[in-house]
């Protein structure tokens, strides 16, 4: 890593455009394939999708019970599979320390900017084993509340266990946005 330019952006940035394939598998420091197959189900998922810009794994229990593939927004920053053909023309990773856990919003925008797809495949899985960080505000992991916003049909573009992510688009009426605050009321 450059030393003059921190967060992870830097890394991923670095990795990509130094691979020699294709295909390049991205985890974070914490993260791990959880199923022993996980690059051969990589390839066969590649082969199955081969224009997507990039293969989201699944990192959470609730992804795992999906049962199909998903078009999602943004990777999972935990554990993806990026084409390097897509990533070439992008900006990249925001080059940012103060985007840390935006990373891959980000760059997702960029591909979906460009016609990508990215897709999620429930059973490429990933474990995310990061430590228990000391709760800010609401005493409720944003994972609990994601879990319970997708049970009643909305799902967040991204989630950690301290933060959640909604992206709104203009073409979101006022009703979807007044159903998911109410949501987030009763929750709380």
């Amino acid at each position: 890593l450059d030393k003059h330019k921190p967060g992870p952006y830097n890394g991923r940035n670095r990795l990509i455009r130094a691979a020699s394939h294709e295909l390049v598998a991205n985890f974070d420091d914490d993260s791990f394939p959880t199923n022993p197959d996980y690059f051969a189900r990589v390839l066969e998922t590649a082969a199955r999708f081969p224009s997507a810009a990039a293969l989201s794994a699944a990192s959470q229990e609730s992804e795992w019970r999906v049962p199909d593939f998903l078009a999602i927004s943004c990777p999972s920053g935990c554990g993806c599979v990026i084409r390097k053909s897509w990533f070439e023309r992008t900006r990249g990773f925001v080059p940012l320390a103060i985007a840390f856990n935006m990373e891959e919003v980000d760059v997702g925008l960029q591909w979906h900017a460009l016609g990508g797809v990215i897709v999620q495949d429930p059973k490429l899985r990933v474990t995310h084993d990061h430590p228990v960080e000391p709760q800010i505000g609401w005493d409720v992991p944003a994972t609990i509340l994601a879990n319970y916003l997708r049970e009643n049909g909305i799902v967040p573009e991204k989630c950690d266990l301290n933060s959640i992510l909604f992206l709104l688009t203009p073409a979101e009426d006022i009703a979807k946005m007044q159903h998911l605050v109410a949501l987030i009321a009763r929750f709380e």
